[in-house]
């Protein structure tokens, strides 16, 4: 994790439809900072050629990727620094679940939330598989390979992925 006071989440869609944009434009007025946003970004093109296989990324059909971020300023005063945090991740997790009917999965860190960088997290607001929103078909042999290339574990601080 980068050094500062920010929680992030985020998400990747097909589409963006009537209920998605309403929900970032729910966002957008509820921010708790001045430092809080949202980056919604056109994605697709070449990266949808790759078989889903290839690489470790599964998302290669989606088409939109939402950054929900919010950031505050450090205070000497615990209970105002306390504040500030959990006002922003609260506004972090309640945008991520009002889009998240309309997500296809997300890619990486941005899988959960800021929080850990355990393979866990990826299914934090989406139940069905365990890790498999952000890895999705690709978990299975992600987690081979962690467990023949590092079976110490050793690699724990970027996207984690558990051992087989």
């Amino acid at each position: 994790q980068l050094a500062g006071c920010y929680y992030m989440s985020g998400a990747m869609f097909n589409s963006l439809p009537e209920g998605a944009v309403q929900a970032l434009a729910v966002a957008a007025a509820s921010n708790p900072s001045k430092e809080a946003f949202l980056i919604v970004s056109m994605i697709g093109g070449k990266a949808a050629d790759v078989p889903v296989g290839a690489t470790a990324y599964a998302q290669r059909g989606a088409r939109f990727f939402v950054v929900i971020a919010a950031a505050w300023q450090p205070s000497g005063n615990a209970a105002t620094y306390t504040k500030r945090r959990d006002a922003c991740k609260a506004w972090v997790h309640e945008t991520k679940a009002a889009l998240q009917p309309y997500a296809l999965g997300a890619y990486g860190q941005l899988a959960g939330n800021a929080s850990t960088y355990d393979e866990q997290t990826s299914h934090e607001y989406h139940t069905p598989g365990e890790g498999t929103y952000g890895w999705a078909s690709n978990l299975e042999r992600l987690r081979a390979a962690k467990a023949k290339f590092d079976p110490q574990d050793l690699f724990v601080n970027t996207d984690h992925i558990k051992k087989a």
